[in-house]
C-alpha cells in the first residue's frame, strides 16, 4: 500500500503559536510550551500578566495544554520554531525561526482582522440567596 504524501498547512491555532513565541522573543523572552498554553488560555499570573495586551492573550480557552504541545511539536518539526537551551535553568526554550518570522508575517498582512480575544464567564460557585 502506497503512503499519500499529506502537505503540512498551517491553521490559525499554529498562528497563533507562532504569534505567541514571536512577540515575546521580540522582548527576549523564551517561552516553554507550557508559557504558550497559559497565554493564548488567558491565564493571567506572575509570569503572564504583562503579556495581557498581545492580541492571542486568551483566544484559544478551548486548548488543552497538550494539543499546544503536539502544535509545537509540529511547528519545531518543520522548521518554524527551534528550541533554544538556558544553562542556567537547563531547559530548552522556544525561538520562532527566520522562516516562521517570515510565513507569519505574510499570514498577517493577508488578516482582516487582529486574533479575537474569548471571553471566559466566570461561573460563581458560592452564591448569597436572602430567604424570603
Amino acid at each position: 500500500m502506497n503512503k499519500q504524501n499529506k502537505s503540512f498547512t498551517l491553521n490559525s491555532g499554529y498562528y497563533k503559536i507562532l504569534h505567541v513565541v514571536d512577540s515575546l522573543n521580540q522582548n527576549d523572552d523564551y517561552p516553554l510550551p507550557q508559557g504558550v498554553y497559559k497565554i493564548l488560555k488567558g491565564t493571567v499570573d506572575e509570569e503572564t500578566k504583562k503579556y495581557q495586551n498581545l492580541d492571542t492573550f486568551g483566544s484559544s480557552i478551548s486548548y488543552t495544554s497538550k494539543k499546544v504541545s503536539r502544535f509545537v511539536t509540529m511547528l519545531i518539526r518543520y522548521d518554524y520554531l527551534k528550541k533554544k537551551y538556558d544553562p542556567n535553568s537547563d531547559e530548552l526554550y522556544l525561538e520562532i525561526t527566520p522562516l516562521g518570522t517570515q510565513i507569519l508575517r505574510d499570514y498577517l498582512k493577508k488578516r482582516r482582522s487582529t486574533f479575537q480575544k474569548k471571553n471566559v464567564l466566570k461561573k460563581k460557585t458560592i452564591v448569597h440567596l436572602p430567604q424570603k
